[in-house]
């Protein structure tokens, strides 16, 4: 009998080996078929020694505790050994040494899972709750931080079947829960808010996902309060913004995560291209690096660069392939080769010799400089020539030092960067010297596209950027129907196109350029004196005075068209005449054309008035609005009706003197 039960119990064994070996892709349903082999194993193995007991019942309960290293090991293995069959002994043995490793992490990882459903159960119902689709660096960093700015959020990790020990026990640690459930299949009806996070390294996948939460949302006929339900995608793919828009949202707010989008807008707010003009007239711009990220980058340097007729802009590219992503450019963003805009390309390795020689050549007077190469060594090392370069070239003073914005995406190496100085810093303490002061040889380096920066809660959750585009897209919507739409409509209407609501984030972000040409800046009024409160009445005052002037006004709107062109012209979008116009609304009801790019607004100041007369008076007009509505828009005023985001800002004077 124990040779039948021997070879029974190995041809369980092996079966289960080659169910694990042979899925390597699906590790976890391996691991679970093994752990039930051995189960049944250790069950078939145990009948002829507990033969003689009263209750055969006891041979699962002795088959669980061998998993659990409760068993008394000793005891059965004596027994074994009365059968007089040494293969049977021998392979008992080898079954207790691989019940507690594989059994045994089995059971215990059972009881956790059920764990965290019933937390999940219990929990879910009371609170909001973030849904992160998968447990990976990126989705533990960005929970972090969002529970440094909500105490009382549920965040819960979806698609855990397979088990990374650190991030694990991190994100145990830190309060999440871990289900194998997908996302998909937790949407319930809720008074809470729920926030999905599609953040997976597969931008396909991610795209997928977040499609499979729209649906099952629709099959369960679940139409949630508008706001409360928020899908946030994590995709650079152009294609991800047709999908959505060929899906039913239900009512439910989807955002398309961009992370060089993000970065190149973040460095665009946090050091605006306008103070770094050196003097009155020009504004020379240098981007080395012609990636994804630098693409982003010379989309924002072209826009935000719109600064008024009476400073010219020079934007310069080096990179190895300058030349092909110029020929890129020019098939999909034909019109930055106009004669509104200087964008020159130059073929250069920054690893050679020449490069020193193109600088010269080229960008000797460079203002602003971003380098982005794909690789954060070679990020810092050229930014550190760059600095040196432009020192040395300043033999009269040596104090020749454009801005220079550095990415590095590694988050140690980014917040050390700022700190970089050619001078030991205990010889700086020592002297008493500070980081500001001259001779501590500082490298006055700024970076940015750090891996903290697209997993942060004020990037994501609480964007100032998406607030602002919000604010802006209120503004219009306010005007065009009389200051009649109610809150609910509008944050309806800027979810259901990316295309208006990417050009409403630029529009509400160049507002604080605008700010800056009149000589004022904007500072979160939570962290304000109240000397500085008391101030901004007074500067909210001289602002408005400012935008009541006719002159002024004219110029603002003047450059608000510029750079609504220059927006538009980087999504790809050309002018139209007059007469194709005419022609494509009868046929598509608008002076737009969104498939094929082409819109009839796309002309300069003076041609607008042209297209105004046939299409609507109010174009111009729409642009003076939204410049009177800038205080509202940036939280400067208490408009309830254009500051729907509720953000809350002061006036305070800016460094340098407005150009208007």
């Amino acid at each position: 009998m124990t040779s039948i039960v021997l070879l029974f119990a190995v041809a369980i064994l092996v079966v289960s080996l080659i169910v694990l070996f042979r899925n390597p892709q699906n590790l976890t349903l391996g691991l679970r078929v093994l752990a039930l082999g051995i189960m049944l194993a250790d069950v078939v193995m145990l009948v002829p020694v507990l033969l003689g007991e009263d209750d055969i019942a006891i041979v699962p309960l002795y088959a669980m505790q061998m998993g659990s290293l409760d068993a008394d090991y000793e005891g059965l293995i004596s027994c074994c050994r009365k059968t007089g069959n040494g293969l049977y002994t021998s392979f008992f043995i080898v079954l207790c040494l691989m019940s507690p490793l594989v059994l045994g992490g089995f059971i215990a990882s059972f009881f956790e899972n059920l764990m965290f459903r019933l937390c999940y159960l219990l929990f879910s119902p009371w609170s909001d709750v973030c849904y992160f689709s998968e447990l990976n660096a990126s989705s533990l960093m960005l929970m972090k931080d969002i529970l440094l700015h909500e105490k009382d959020i549920l965040c819960v990790f979806c698609n855990c079947t397979d088990k990374y020990e650190a991030l694990h026990k991190e994100a145990v640690k830190n309060g999440g829960i871990l289900l194998d459930s997908p996302e998909s299949s937790l949407c319930r009806k809720s008074k809470h808010r729920r926030l999905y996070f599609e953040i997976s390294e597969r931008q396909e996948k991610n795209v997928q996902d977040g499609i499979a939460i729209l649906d099952s949302f629709a099959a369960r006929n679940i139409r949630p309060v508008f706001g409360m339900v928020k899908v946030f995608i994590f995709s650079e793919k152009e294609e991800a913004e047709l999908m959505l828009n060929s899906t039913n949202k239900q009512g439910i707010d989807v955002v398309l995560v961009n992370r060089y989008r993000i970065a190149a807008y973040n460095l665009m707010l946090a050091h605006p291209l306008f103070f770094a003009v050196s003097d009155a007239s020009r504004l020379s711009l240098l981007l080395i690096g012609a990636g994804n990220m630098g693409h982003e980058l010379l989309k924002a340097f072209v826009w935000c660069s719109c600064l008024g007729s009476s400073i010219s802009v020079r934007i310069t590219v080096l990179d190895r392939g300058a030349s092909r992503y110029r020929s890129f450019l020019q098939k999909e963003c034909p019109e930055f080769f106009c004669s509104d805009y200087d964008i020159r390309f130059f073929d250069v390795d920054v690893t050679d010799s020449r490069f020193g020689e193109m600088l010269d050549s080229h960008c000797a007077d460079a203002d602003y400089i971003a380098v982005s190469l794909g690789d954060d060594s070679l990020n810092i090392r050229t930014a550190m020539y760059l600095r040196r370069h432009y020192i040395r070239k300043d033999a009269k003073s040596f104090s020749r030092e454009p801005f220079i914005a550095v990415r590095v995406s590694d988050d140690f190496s980014n917040s050390l960067v700022p700190e970089f100085t050619a001078v030991n810093r205990e010889k700086i303490n020592a002297k008493g010297w500070t980081l500001s002061d001259s001779r501590s040889q500082n490298f006055n380096l700024h970076a940015f596209g750090a891996n903290m920066e697209f997993c942060s809660y004020n990037s994501i959750v609480n964007s100032s950027v998406e607030q602002y585009g919000l604010n802006c897209h209120a503004a219009y919507e306010q005007e065009f129907s009389g200051n009649t739409t109610s809150e609910k409509e509008i944050r309806i209407s800027y979810s259901l196109s990316e295309v208006n609501r990417r050009s409403s984030r630029a529009g509400g972000m160049h507002l604080l350029y605008k700010l800056a040409m009149l000589g004022y800046e904007i500072k979160d009024a939570s962290s304000a004196t109240a000397e500085e409160l008391e101030a901004s009445k007074n500067l909210l005052a001289e602002l408005e005075a400012k935008l009541d002037d006719a002159a002024v006004m004219d110029s603002l709107m003047e450059t608000e068209h510029a750079r609504w062109n220059a927006y538009m012209r980087s999504e790809g979008y050309c002018g139209a005449s007059v007469q194709q116009a005419q022609v494509y609304k009868e046929t598509a009801g608008s002076h737009r054309h969104l498939r094929a790019k082409l819109h009839a607004c796309l002309c300069s100041w003076e041609e607008l008035d042209g297209v105004c007369e046939i299409f609507d008076p109010k174009f111009k007009v729409y642009d003076g609005v939204f410049i009177h509505n800038a205080p509202a828009i940036l939280g400067i005023v208490d408009d309830k009706s254009v500051n729907i985001s509720k953000v809350h800002n002061i006036l305070v004077r800016s460094n340098k003197n407005g150009k208007v």
